[in-house]
């Protein structure tokens, strides 16, 4: 039976529900918003920023193939092509670990996650962008790679569930709470960044299991909450 309610707690239960609605909205639009001043500021200040100002260079110098600006399947291709590369940047930053582990620090697996990044991580993707330039033109390329960004920022959360056939060639919070654990089972799966079938293809996909639960954070914690200590011991590559 549900909790009985007088009628004269109505009226504030309703407020209640409310001020978590409002309290709801306003943190997943603060999130949004923090997200792409993040994406701003890594475009302007770091290696998407050096992306950028390289990118129209370099393609003009080994683009292999010239693909039509406005041609549908050009940008279908040029998807594709963008979130395989992610996927091979995001796989070997298990090599170049120290680029990328502030972002997976964190002990606490919601969209405030999606805002914890090293300041130099984005240097180590530069050689997988500039990758693209043998055949995507710069400005599909720079659509392209934002939206794969911006996309990424939903699926650091434990609160929406499986997700059922979508799992199948979509990367969901429910796949990216696994890339996150610390879990011996979690351990260098799901590199995916929309999709997941490059994770299927090449052999690093792990479901998520409901019979064990998901610790999150670094094999061997930083033990510090201090972010000035833990982006200037991961810049100096300690």
């Amino acid at each position: 039976m549900g909790d009985f309610v007088r009628p004269e707690q109505e009226p504030r239960q309703k407020m209640l529900q409310l001020d978590s609605i409002i309290k709801l909205t306003f943190f997943f639009y603060y999130g949004v918003a923090a997200h792409l001043a993040r994406s701003v500021g890594c475009f302007r200040f770091g290696g998407r920023f050096l992306s950028a100002a390289l990118y129209s260079s370099v393609y003009e110098r080994i683009h292999i193939i010239e693909l039509p600006k406005n041609s549908t399947t050009t940008w279908i291709l040029c998807f594709f092509t963008q979130d395989l590369v992610y996927y091979l940047g995001h796989r070997a930053a298990g090599v170049l670990w120290s680029f990328h582990q502030m972002h997976h620090s964190s002990e606490y697996y919601n969209l405030s996650t999606a805002l914890r990044q090293g300041v130099v991580q984005d240097f180590a993707m530069v050689f997988f962008d500039l990758m693209q330039a043998l055949v995507i033109p710069p400005n599909i390329f720079i659509i392209h790679r934002y939206l794969n960004l911006l996309y990424q920022f939903w699926l650091h959360t434990s609160a929406v569930p499986y997700l059922g056939p979508l799992e199948y060639f979509l990367n969901t919070p429910s796949s990216h709470r696994v890339h996150h654990g610390r879990n011996p089972y979690c351990i260098d799966k799901n590199y995916g960044g929309t999709l997941i079938i490059w994770d299927r293809l090449f052999g690093t996909y792990q479901p998520e299991r409901r019979d064990e639960e998901i610790a999150y954070g670094l094999v061997t914690p930083v033990a510090s909450f201090n972010q000035i200590w833990c982006q200037a011991r991961i810049a100096l590559l300690l």
